[in-house]
């Protein structure tokens, strides 16, 4: 199995003050039967349903048959999944050897945007 960490943006228009949520999520890849599942660390008070964001099933590429294989992912590239744009960050050192051994090196780890969400709940807290 292989293990990504990624992100996508997501549009806030409820609160003036924060435009979108940065949401980061785990893509775990399958290589037994190439299937997706993506799960969503779950945050007290986000007011956001999370945990199981995709369910393990062979994912389409957008307007085609032909489903996701191992080499459609990448760290530091896009990838859509049924109109969600996924920015993969990183991946787990597993992922990275497996990668290797294929004569393929995939990118460093790059960093997330800022997030107000998250930036307005620490301050929050240390009061």
């Amino acid at each position: 199995m292989l293990n990504f960490s990624a992100y996508f943006q997501e549009a806030v228009v409820e609160d003036p003050n924060e435009n979108y949520r940065i949401r980061k999520c785990t893509i775990y890849y399958y290589l037994e039967d190439d299937t997706v599942h993506i799960l969503e660390p779950k945050i007290a008070n986000s007011g956001i349903p999370q945990g199981v964001f995709l369910k393990r099933h062979l994912v389409p590429k957008p307007g085609q048959i032909e489903t996701y294989k191992w080499r459609d992912f990448s760290v530091g590239s896009n990838i859509e999944f049924y109109g969600r744009v996924f920015r993969i960050y990183d991946a787990d050192e597993f992922t990275r050897s497996f990668y290797a051994n294929e004569g393929i090196t995939l990118s460093a780890c790059e960093a997330l945007p800022d997030d107000l969400f998250v930036k307005t709940r620490a301050m929050v807290n240390m009061k």
